[in-house]
């Protein structure tokens, strides 16, 4: 079947001193300020994007907060309590949480972050220098996780909140020296609540890289990358039992997991992999396949027979042009109808510096209004005196 639409998208433009990401990843909405998060994992970097208001395909200021020593995985929109019920809760403050080899971590930030901005023609913009960013760790690196020790080097890789609230975030095994090679499924998917305070449950084992995540709709799949296996995984979402203490997240069984859609051979030899991946309102996934610079929906063919299984076919393309490591996406903008897509320059230091695609790092959009709609990120609320002592 040939794709519904086939669609091209083009670079976000930025203020002057912003350089590429070496390895963009993460990409997420934050509809309460209006901005564009995302991260720079080989960089060690998180990004912040203001939109114009006229043109969603570019960023009146960006701010780049140094995340220095830290492989950083993925960021997620953090709030407090008393924000989740609309008291004492300001627009003018910006909560991230981020996970690296060494924790989670909180970062507050207030309105005056170190932008870069477009600025006024007669007074020509120049970049903010910006020393480390602030932070405070929640919770330590969950080593004892995974079932492979001897001196390996674990991070967390790619995270979202659940629609109940839960953070979910992957855990992969960095190549070192004493391990050039990674072994196959030495790490896992799992999942974090403030309640929990330290303590991450294992969902999903036997993974080796945990990628992309998103849930459907009504909340009830969640769909999951495991970037060699070539396949993206659906499991059950099961809601917390009525007689659980309040607060409990849901859950999944990992026996219940099936094969929802899996890279197709040409794609596969063109050196198309599976990497990071949202859904729209109707129920459809994006996902990035890096390496030939493609995000592609989804669209599973409902049955008359509801007894048979649902195909899954390819229902429209976006083509990063001249780029081929694009590594996520997400729905952004106020209505939720713009596809931002973060890119990469390769996957480590050597490969960033034999790069010589001119647009590789940057942020690309496409309009999609009238095709599809994003759902809002999910944000975790947790206790003020978690973020101490920042709050």
């Amino acid at each position: 079947m040939a794709a519904q639409f086939q669609l091209t998208a083009r670079r976000v433009s930025t203020p002057p001193g912003i350089t590429p990401a070496k390895l963009g990843e993460s990409p997420t909405w934050d509809d309460a300020h209006g901005v564009l998060w995302w991260i720079d994992i080989v960089g060690q970097a998180l990004y912040v994007g203001q939109t114009s208001a006229g043109s969603l395909s570019e960023f009146d200021r960006v701010a780049m907060l140094p995340l220095t020593g830290h492989r950083v995985g993925f960021v997620i929109h953090a709030g407090t309590s008393s924000e989740k019920k609309g008291e004492n809760g300001t627009k003018n403050s910006f909560h991230a949480i981020w996970g690296s080899q060494s924790g989670l971590y909180y970062t507050p930030y207030s309105s005056d972050l170190p932008w870069c901005s477009l600025g006024d023609p007669s007074n020509p913009p120049l970049p903010n220098s910006a020393a480390s960013a602030p932070k405070h760790r929640l919770a330590e690196f969950p080593m004892e996780v995974f079932p492979l020790q001897d001196g390996r080097i674990y991070r967390f890789n790619d995270g979202k909140v659940a629609p109940d609230g839960s953070l979910w975030a992957g855990g992969m095994m960095e190549r070192s020296a004493q391990h050039p090679k990674r072994d196959v499924g030495c790490g896992v998917l799992m999942q974090w609540t403030p309640q929990a305070e330290k303590t991450f449950t294992v969902g999903v084992s036997d993974v080796t890289v945990s990628n992309g995540m998103g849930w459907s709709p009504a909340g009830d799949v969640l769909y999951h990358v495991d970037t060699p296996t070539a396949v993206i995984r659906a499991y059950p979402y099961h809601k917390a039992a009525p007689d659980a203490p309040t607060g409990s997240p849901g859950h999944i069984v990992q026996s219940e997991g099936y094969v929802f859609w899996t890279l197709p051979a040409d794609r596969k030899s063109r050196g198309a992999t599976l990497d990071g991946l949202c859904v729209d309102n109707a129920g459809a996934v994006w996902v990035a396949l890096a390496g030939i610079g493609e995000v592609v929906r989804l669209q599973a063919i409902k049955q008359n027979d509801v007894s048979l299984p649902s195909p899954v076919t390819i229902a429209g393309v976006v083509t990063v042009p001249g780029v081929t490591l694009c590594t996520s996406c997400c729905f952004g903008g106020p209505d939720l109808t713009t596809l931002y897509i973060t890119t990469a320059r390769g996957t480590d230091a050597a490969a960033v510096a034999r790069c010589t695609q001119e647009g590789a790092g940057f942020v690309y959009a496409v309009n999609l209004k009238g095709v599809a709609k994003g759902l809002p990120a999910s944000r975790l609320h947790a206790p003020s005196s978690m973020y101490a002592p920042h709050l």
